[in-house]
């Protein structure tokens, strides 16, 4: 009976545990990067898409969305929010295409608390993406 009543407590408070994770992200201007993310995003200046810099050992990942495409097809980015899931942390942003305005074609993100999560996805207006280039920082 013990044994019984030891595996639900433990349960319960693994359940806990979980139900406690905490994740924020923030956009952040190029010039607060951190000197390593800065350096390697800028080895992927000229690669479209998405890319991500792990921060070592904190518990936080930098995410570029580039869209260098000009003129025609140029895709400027409108939105960007993070919702967590069970076991999957989702960055999900919307895009638009057109002339641009006040919209930005690339922007910078980070976001704390990832390691929490076995499961970390990308999504597009809605579908999955992916991650053009990751760097697992020093």
């Amino acid at each position: 009976m013990k044994g019984i009543l030891l595996v639900l407590l433990s349960v319960l408070f693994l359940t806990a545990c979980q139900s406690e994770r905490e994740w924020s992200f923030s956009e952040i201007g190029k010039k607060d990067l951190p000197g390593d993310a800065l350096s390697y995003f800028q080895t992927v200046k000229n690669r479209h898409g998405n890319h991500m810099f792990q921060d070592g050992d904190q518990n936080m990942v930098y995410i570029y969305l580039n869209g260098t495409k000009q003129g025609e097809g140029a895709e400027y980015y409108t939105s960007f929010e993070v919702r967590a899931e069970e076991d999957t942390l989702n960055l999900l942003y919307k895009t638009e295409a057109g002339a641009g305005g006040s919209l930005k074609s690339e922007r910078f993100y980070r976001v704390d608390g990832y390691k929490s999560y076995e499961i970390l996805r990308i999504y597009e207006n809605g579908k999955e993406a992916v991650f053009e280039t990751i760097s697992l920082g020093g």
